[in-house]
């Protein structure tokens, strides 16, 4: 693998801790790869830039004055960055061995490739379903935590969405989209893409940029020999900052405005949008028993 450099761009919101791990997976499994490290800090009160002034001089931070989100932080990164390959990592993910030059040396390798994610796992050990296709207007039933998926994960809808005929694969396989928690891209899928859409604030933005790559040409790939644990902040059983639950139902409108609804009077506009508001006041309602 020819000694290519690589540019990381962390979003941090009051995640620290995490962060720290991040931080300091990524120094740990290095190896002789050329990095750049861009930590944006959204405004974080729990320590999170001293934290990063203190233990890692080597990391770019740059402190915003308030939560931008993650699309608005991104695109003002993209002007700065210098590297070949270009890696979008969440905060509360941990890098395992080899995973970054598993996946440089994948995208080096295939011409057509343009962006890759590694196998990402929970805490427990356990696969996080983060390779899948893209989504259609019942997605939102057949989720990896959906409750049909969680009753029934053997389901042939949910296991197509969530592209589990590869759960066991070794060999890189081709999804739709694959997380933001941990993408890596080839230099050239930015330049021609140019900017993530703003209208999404954090949630969406991966399915619609491995959209636009894909409409532009590129494939996107899972590399199994590429692995990283994602901790996930909101998990599953605990309360959620209800903007998020909003910030991901109107993400999803967005979504389906753009890519699915063509006529811009069709009234698919009102069914999704009247469907998402049912789900997301559900959402709420039940995040509002949770501890």
């Amino acid at each position: 693998m020819d000694r290519e450099k690589l540019s990381i761009v962390i979003v941090n919101y009051n995640n620290r801790q995490e962060l720290d791990v991040c931080l300091y997976s990524i120094n740990k499994t290095k190896g002789l790869l050329d990095l750049e490290i861009f930590v944006y800090d959204n405004n974080s009160s729990d320590g999170s830039q001293d934290m990063v002034k203190a233990k890692y001089p080597f990391v770019n931070l740059i402190a915003n004055d308030r939560n931008l989100g993650l699309s608005r932080v991104i695109n003002s990164s993209l002007k700065k960055l210098t590297g070949e390959y270009i890696l979008f990592l969440d905060s509360d993910t941990e890098l395992k061995s080899n995973a970054l030059q598993n996946l440089i040396s994948f995208l080096q390798g295939v011409d057509d490739a343009g962006i890759a994610g590694p196998r990402v796992y929970n805490e427990d050990g356990s696969m996080q379903e983060t390779t899948r296709r893209f989504p259609t207007f019942f997605s939102g039933l057949f989720g990896r935590r959906a409750v049909i998926t969680r009753l029934f994960p053997g389901n042939p809808i949910s296991r197509r969405f969530l592209c589990m005929e590869n759960i066991h694969a070794k060999e890189p396989f081709e999804v739709d989209y694959i997380s933001a928690a941990c993408m890596m891209m080839k230099r050239e899928v930015v330049s021609k893409l140019r900017a993530m859409d703003e209208k999404f604030f954090v949630y969406w933005t991966d399915v619609d940029w491995c959209r636009r790559a894909k409409n532009s040409g590129y494939k996107v790939f899972c590399v199994p020999s590429a692995k990283i644990i994602h901790y996930e902040r909101y998990k599953p059983w605990k309360k959620k900052n209800p903007k998020m639950i909003m910030d991901f139902h109107r993400g999803a409108y967005i979504y389906y405005r753009k890519h699915n609804i063509r006529w811009k009077f069709s009234p698919l506009h009102f069914i999704c949008a009247s469907a998402l508001a049912a789900r997301a006041s559900i959402h709420l309602l039940l995040n509002y028993f949770k501890r």
